[in-house]
Order: structure tokens, then C-alpha cells, then sequence
């Protein structure tokens, strides 16, 4: 309220951190999006804001007329009617780079909007660490990503980086022993048909061998393929073969093209 009374229109990012957010400044913060001074808005990060439901459907409402790059929400409990509601939102905003929703006590039910939204939105980086999606909702949200990635009729995502850690992908869900090969499976079919994807970090959830195999035979077939450099990274909880490949793979999709261009160097000294 203090910034639309101000006339102050030069505001390119706000961090606002371990700061109560009742309703009543959710909306203040909102007009201000909506409004011409928060046109040059770019980054906002509410991060521990204790925002509520209603907070939450109020907020979105904004994302429909501002242009964001950068949208932080890590720490505020975000039902899944409201998740939903902001993909719906975002998924129309051509300008969102990055979306991280980390500590947001996501579960399986959020799969299917979080894979609509990757595979229909601009968005470039995703955050999702340390919730609770588990084999089914990763399920959900890889098989979406799969399925326009080797589809020619389908526009491509363009999601480069996923960060997943610490979301409880293992086999004691309800898919069981095979969640985490099946749920691998899909992630297999996104690594050998994306040009775009340069990360994807599953730490502190434990695919075990079965989708440890898929992971590796994915990097291969990258590898094979002749496709960008690309970073893996999983927990150690597989056969130590398993993880070896994996490891030595990650170092040569990440550094082969840069030990071209030191030889490369090298040969103009000379």
C-alpha cells in the first residue's frame, strides 16, 4: 500500500523472507501487482510467509496480469485446489522462467498440474524439493513431460532443470517395489528426446537398482545421441556399479565439450 501511495513504479524485484503475510497484506500486495506501478515487477520471492488458502487463490488471481520471470514460494503450505488454480494461471504466462515451490507440503495429488504446467508453460527451471509427491505424483508429472517430449505433434517442453530431491520416490508408496523403475522409466523417455534438459537432480529418494538402470541407460542413449551436456544427480542407495556408470557418465556429458575447446586453445598457442 505504501508503494502505490508513494507512485513508485521502479520496483524490478521483491524478497520478502520469514515475514507474516496475513490476508489483509496479501491483498495490498496484489493491487500493487495489478496495478501500472508493479508492470516492471520481474522477481518475487514470498518465502515463510505463513500465507493461507485464501492467500494463496488471491495471489494467483494477480499472476494473471503482471509478468513475472521468477516466482518463489518455498515454505508456505500450498493446498492442492490452490496449486492447481496457479498452474491453470501460469500456464498462459509465456514470460515465467522459474517457479520454485520448495517445503510446500505437496503430495501425489499435485502431479498431474505440475505436468501440465510443464509442458504448457515457458517455464525453464522448476524447484520441488522437499515435499511429498512420492512415485505417484512424480508418475503423473513425468508422464505428461514424456509424452510431448517424443511427440512430434506436440509442442516441446522447455523445462531445463528439475529439482526433485527429498520427495519421497521409493518403493514404499503405493505403486510398491516397481514405483521408482516405472516412475524411471518416464524420466528414461525425457532425457533421450530433450535437446533443453541440462539437470535433473532425484537426491535423498531412493530409486534403487531398477531405476538406477533406467537413469544410466537414459545417459548412454543421450551420450549416443549426441545430445547437450546434462547433469544426473541420485542418491548412492544402488549397486555401486550402477552408481559408478552414472557418476562417469555425468562427467563426460558435462565435460566433453570443454575439453574440446582447452585442446583448441591449446593447438592456437602452438
Amino acid at each position: 500500500e505504501a508503494w502505490c501511495n508513494a507512485n513508485y513504479k521502479f520496483m524490478r524485484a521483491l524478497h520478502v523472507w520469514h515475514l507474516e503475510l496475513p490476508d489483509e497484506e496479501v491483498v495490498a500486495l496484489a493491487l500493487f501487482m495489478e496495478s501500472p506501478l508493479g508492470a516492471n515487477l520481474m522477481h518475487l520471492e514470498l518465502v515463510n510467509g505463513n500465507i493461507s488458502p485464501w492467500g494463496h487463490t488471491r495471489l494467483a488471481k494477480s499472476l494473471k496480469t503482471c509478468h513475472l520471470t521468477n516466482l518463489h514460494l518455498d515454505y508456505n503450505s500450498i493446498p492442492v485446489d490452490c496449486l492447481a488454480n496457479m498452474c491453470i494461471v501460469l500456464q498462459k504466462d509465456a514470460a515465467l522462467q522459474v517457479l520454485s515451490i520448495r517445503s510446500c507440503h505437496l503430495t501425489a495429488s499435485c502431479g498431474e498440474a505440475l505436468g501440465t504446467l510443464a509442458v504448457l508453460s515457458g517455464l525453464r527451471e522448476l524447484y520441488l524439493d522437499n515435499n511429498l509427491l512420492e512415485c505417484e505424483g512424480a508418475t503423473e508429472l513425468f508422464k505428461l513431460i514424456a509424452a510431448f517430449s517424443e511427440n512430434p505433434a506436440f509442442p516441446k517442453p522447455r523445462l531445463a532443470k528439475l529439482c526433485m530431491q527429498n520427495n519421497a520416490i521409493d518403493e514404499n508408496g503405493k505403486l510398491g517395489s516397481l514405483g521408482p523403475e516405472v516412475c524411471m522409466q518416464l524420466v528414461k523417455r525425457w532425457i533421450v528426446n530433450s535437446s533443453d534438459l541440462i539437470e535433473l537432480d532425484f537426491d535423498r529418494n531412493y530409486i534403487g537398482d531398477g531405476g538406477g538402470k533406467e537413469i544410466m541407460e537414459a545417459m548412454l542413449q543421450r551420450k549416443e545421441a549426441g545430445l547437450a551436456d546434462f547433469r544426473m544427480t541420485v542418491t548412492p542407495r544402488m549397486s555401486c556399479q550402477i552408481f559408478s556408470s552414472i557418476v562417469e557418465l555425468n562427467a563426460t556429458l558435462g565435460g566433453s565439450k570443454g575439453k574440446k575447446k582447452k585442446r583448441q586453445k591449446r593447438k592456437k598457442g602452438r
